[in-house]
């Protein structure tokens, strides 16, 4: 799909170099000279539920693009009038905080399908998570340019994993409790494995 038909039928969910590059002030990346055509099939997409997003792999420093990088950005420090991300460190050391994206385009709900709230992912979806980087990247680049916050209660499974074969899940940018806690998080569900059971106690 060309890009000029695909910024008028998506309209505000479209996320261009153009875009990005009015944002340079914060996030300024890297760009080909050529960007490439849309090499995604959009015939059954409804564009008011996606973001289509273009994928930026370093910044204009020549940088790798990645969470670490996000981090040294946003911080964690919330405050009303800029996003963060939840203060832990849990995955400072995981693999998938240096990964990076592909100079290309990318497709993203802008919200959880309802028909999938509440269930682990099952094989069927499994191919088509996201990963935390693609989230995080979308994530922060939408609230720069739309001042928006995107699943702001809502946990997103992600298609990658910790060394422990736990997968990743990210988002739920406010905190209720607390929203001095508020920041966008990137959590891990831990999977059941040989070393859980149950033990019997009689009282």
């Amino acid at each position: 799909m060309k890009i000029e038909f695909a910024k008028k039928n998506f309209k505000n969910n479209f996320i261009g170099p153009e875009e990005l590059k009015s944002i340079e002030s914060k996030v300024n990346f890297d760009f080909p000279k050529k960007i490439p055509n849309i090499n995604l099939n959009l015939s059954n997409i409804n564009p008011d539920e996606y973001i289509l997003i273009y994928g930026c792999s370093r910044f204009h420093n020549k940088t790798k693009f990645d969470i670490k990088k996000l981090i040294e950005i946003f911080g964690y420090n919330y405050t009303k009038d800029t996003v963060c991300f939840y203060n832990q460190d849990w995955y400072s050391s995981e693999k998938f905080i240096n990964n990076t994206l592909t100079d290309r385009w990318y497709l993203i709900q802008k919200k959880m399908d309802e028909n999938n709230r509440g269930y682990a992912p099952n094989e069927k979806i499994e191919h088509f998570l996201p990963s935390s980087t693609l989230c995080a990247y979308t994530f922060f680049i939408w609230w720069l340019l739309r001042n928006e916050i995107l699943w702001p209660n809502d946990f997103i499974w992600c298609n990658d994993k910790d060394k422990y074969g736990d997968r990743i899940y990210v988002g739920k940018f406010l905190d209720k409790d607390n929203i001095n806690r508020s920041g966008f998080s990137i959590h891990r569900h831990l999977s059941i494995k040989k070393n859980y059971g149950s033990i019997i106690s009689l009282t």
